[in-house]
């Protein structure tokens, strides 16, 4: 064969096949694609099988992947503030939990999660012996508390945890001045929430002092004397937001 060879993956002009071009394929799959995701929706529109991936979203499963990573496999766990018990529920997904505790100031009637125990407390003190859990987690919960009210539920989860503490918390380096509006926004928004459903029992601060910059918060976890370390995890990349942040902490 003489000349120039074809070059590979290019169809050599015979006067009859057309050539054809990255563009024509491109919009070849994407009309193929659209089609085949009206067909397949059309075939799942009767589904009478529960869609359980409904109640999950991406940065919550990342969150719950990374906490789970500093706990182990037959824990016994409390979440003290659980709310829908989310964060229990995910847990095990990444891990096999001996038991799962989850407290708050109410429990709706109708929440159920397989193998968590759900009660109420009265957001003073863990209703449970010395040593009961391996770990108890805050999630998100003592930045609306005054600082005395959040050094006593620690000392709580210190007095009935066996190794460690876990706290999720809305906390960076140096909040800005938009950092500290967006602070005391969410401070009123959930005051509004929670006075309405836990009444008498939830006594809101009355300004963002616990909202702490990551100094502060190991400072002040550093000063309970069962506390042997505190190592701390930001979250920046799995979450939409920048602020949240991990705290684990080791007892003695």
């Amino acid at each position: 064969m003489s000349g120039a060879r074809a070059k590979v993956g290019v169809l050599a002009p015979d006067g009859n096949s057309p050539k054809e071009t990255p563009r024509a394929r491109r919009l070849a799959f994407s009309t193929i694609d659209l089609v085949q995701g009206v067909v397949a929706w059309l075939a799942n529109a009767g589904r009478t099988v529960p869609r359980e991936y409904r109640t999950y979203t991406t940065s919550d499963l990342l969150k719950a992947h990374r906490v789970a990573q500093a706990l182990r496999d037959g824990d016994e766990i409390l979440d003290v503030g659980c709310g829908n018990a989310h964060l229990l529920r995910e847990l095990a997904l990444f891990r096999s939990f001996h038991r799962r505790v989850g407290l708050d100031l109410t429990v709706p009637q109708h929440l159920a999660v397989p193998d968590v125990e759900l009660g109420a407390y009265n957001g003073q003190t863990l209703p449970f012996p010395d040593c009961s859990y391996d770990a108890v987690i805050f999630g998100y919960v003592l930045h609306y508390l005054t600082r005395e009210h959040a050094v006593r539920l620690l000392s709580e989860a210190c007095r009935v945890a066996r190794r460690q503490m876990i706290l999720l918390e809305d906390s960076l380096p140096h909040f800005s001045g938009l950092y500290r509006l967006r602070n005391r926004l969410e401070r009123v928004k959930s005051g509004i929430l929670y006075a309405g459903s836990a009444g008498q029992r939830y006594h809101p601060a009355r300004n963002e002092q616990m909202f702490l910059t990551l100094r502060e918060w190991v400072a002040l976890l550093e000063a309970l004397p069962p506390v042997a370390s505190v190592r701390i995890e930001s979250l920046d990349t799995i979450s939409v937001l920048i602020h949240h942040t991990m705290f684990d902490v080791s007892l003695r």
